[in-house]
């Protein structure tokens, strides 16, 4: 709920005042308090004054409140110039403020169904009481607050929510006889009347019944159902219904083409789950739809919320933002030993890098022990090109959880990283002759390629297979890559290309978390941004020189 500019708050900060300082289960162990309050009529605001009082003792049924808020209604200071003074006889001084928001931090006798500590809205109306740092109020007109419901929003609702209601219900909203259907609210904007507004809109489209019976106290009549009401609806309006997300409008602009925006949150559709995001990982694939490589297939629409999430959210994305839905078909649960970051990397580039190993004929059980590479079956020797990025980081490590024999391409940098980190066997600066030839040191042929790299020449993946065949299933396979595919199909050639287009499957996001979770497979995070930074971690993305994954944290430091 978003309290509108015509509510007038005033929070109670307790560590100010270090000699009255209590726990939420323990009674004041001080004996005063401070507050505000004036000695007569008239004044204004240069009437209040700022003083120290006695801390009031609860009666018999009413409750001692240690204050977290209090609203500002215009009833208060009309009691102060005196307006109501033929109907209000008033004693002085007086402490103002009827809307009361906070903890219970006393009860008086024969008053149940409360504990200290207890959150709690109340209405002390006309005796006011709330400009200090403890008030009582009647337990009859004392609610509990939920925790979807704020102390500001709370101390909101007590005068001029149920005032709305009950002008609603004297016009006859929620009575069975022939209900009004179409309502005027005037000064809709204001403390009572965007709450009249709300309250129709609730009652149009939600049902909720406001024919509820009333209580009378001594000057006015309220409804302690019709507060609980009140600390209800609040507590689902309360629900965000915006989040903050990035996107892009069209093609092209790179990193200064993602705007921020406020967006709806989404609702999941059937089959469908909604995710309060944590964390999301770039990958390259997401500024190549932006850059309008894909066009032909994506995006299929504009304003475009780019990335994927802890789930699989691949090719609609949506994962640059404060919540995202994803196919429940493709969400797994993310056990304690995976942090948010690192379930976020895995779904695309670890499993972009099983989908490699799998389609060069690796095979992997249910442990990712040693198997067919032991067994005789399938390549033995595997050449990972750009091993030190999001995805060849882990096709290094699942190729030696195979058991295979890795060499692997990196950048001169990350050449220490990639043998001894990642365990690959042999580790080829790019940069060198030996490095662009893909030539192996021990002089080993590949059986298969991974190729993680931008596209290269043929000639130089053909020389570097073994002579007996081999296959490079290309990640980033551009035109002439999908043609030579072709024709090596057709060909039935020994050396052949196999472009991959990944196709999640929710087992081998399980069997991937599993790993995660038994510290066999590791994802090594580059950096991590917050959203509101998110344009820097798209740019680094696209610079195409991090060491691992980039992630956006949803809650990270700014």
């Amino acid at each position: 709920m978003h309290t509108p500019r015509t509510d007038h708050l005033l929070r109670f900060d307790h560590t100010a005042a270090a000699a009255m300082a209590t726990t939420p289960s323990s009674p004041p162990s001080a004996t005063t308090m401070r507050a505000v309050q004036y000695d007569g009529y008239g004044g204004g605001a240069e009437g209040l004054k700022h003083v120290e009082v006695p801390i009031p003792v609860p009666k018999k049924g009413e409750v001692l409140i240690k204050m977290e808020a209090a609203s500002i209604n215009p009833i208060d200071w009309k009691i102060q110039s005196g307006i109501l003074r033929p109907f209000l006889p008033w004693k002085f001084p007086s402490i103002p403020a009827c809307d009361l928001a906070g903890e219970v931090a006393a009860v008086g006798g024969g008053v149940s169904g409360f504990e200290l500590g207890d959150k709690v809205i109340a209405i002390n109306f006309p005796s006011g009481g709330g400009f200090a740092e403890y008030a009582v109020a009647q337990a009859s007109l004392t609610v509990a607050r939920p925790p979807e419901v704020s102390a500001a929003e709370g101390a909101c609702l007590p005068l001029a929510a149920v005032t709305a209601l009950q002008a609603l219900r004297a016009a006859g909203a929620g009575l069975d006889d022939a209900p009004p259907k179409n309502v005027l609210v005037t000064a809709a904007s204001g403390g009572v009347g965007h709450f009249a507004k709300r309250l129709t809109s609730i009652h149009d489209t939600n049902h909720i019944n406001i024919n509820i019976a009333t209580q009378t106290t001594k000057n006015t009549s309220f409804s302690i159902s019709s507060l609980s009401l009140f600390a209800m609806a609040a507590a689902a309006d309360a629900a965000p219904k915006t989040m903050r997300a990035v996107q892009y409008d069209k093609y092209g602009g790179g990193a200064e083409g993602l705007k921020h925006v406020e967006v709806p949150i989404p609702s999941p559709k059937e089959g469908e789950v909604l995710i309060k995001m944590e964390a999301a990982s770039i990958n390259p694939i997401d500024w190549k739809i932006q850059k309008g490589m894909l066009r032909l297939f994506l995006p299929k629409k504009f304003p475009f919320i780019p990335d994927k999430v802890i789930s699989m959210s691949f090719p609609n994305c949506g994962g640059l933002a404060e919540y995202a839905v994803a196919p429940a078909s493709l969400t797994v649960a993310r056990p304690p030993e995976v942090s948010a970051a690192e379930g976020a990397s895995l779904p695309a580039a670890a499993g972009s890098a099983l989908q490699q190993l799998k389609a060069a004929g690796v095979r992997f059980d249910a442990d990712a022990d040693a198997t067919a590479a032991a067994a005789g079956v399938g390549p033995k020797n595997v050449l990972v090109t750009a091993a030190s990025g999001g995805v060849g980081h882990y096709a290094v490590q699942l190729a030696k959880l195979a058991g295979l024999h890795v060499t692997a391409t990196c950048g001169a940098r990350n050449l220490a990283f990639v043998r001894d980190g990642l365990g690959a066997d042999e580790a080829l600066d790019y940069r060198t002759p030996d490095g662009a030839a893909l030539r192996s040191p021990s002089g080993r042929r590949y059986d298969a390629v991974a190729h993680c790299a931008p596209p290269a020449p043929w000639p130089v993946f053909r020389d570097a297979l073994a002579d007996a065949g081999g296959v490079v299933v290309d990640l980033t396979p551009g035109v002439a890559a999908t043609v030579r595919s072709f024709l090596h199909r057709v060909t039935f050639s020994k050396k052949r290309l196999v472009p991959l287009i990944l196709i999640p499957k929710e087992e081998e996001m399980e069997w991937l978390v599993d790993m995660a979770k038994q510290g066999k497979l590791k994802t090594t995070i580059d950096s991590k941004y917050p959203l509101s930074r998110a344009q820097e971690a798209w740019a680094k993305s696209m610079e195409g020189h991090a060491t691992g994954k980039i992630v956006v944290e949803m809650g990270g430091t700014e």
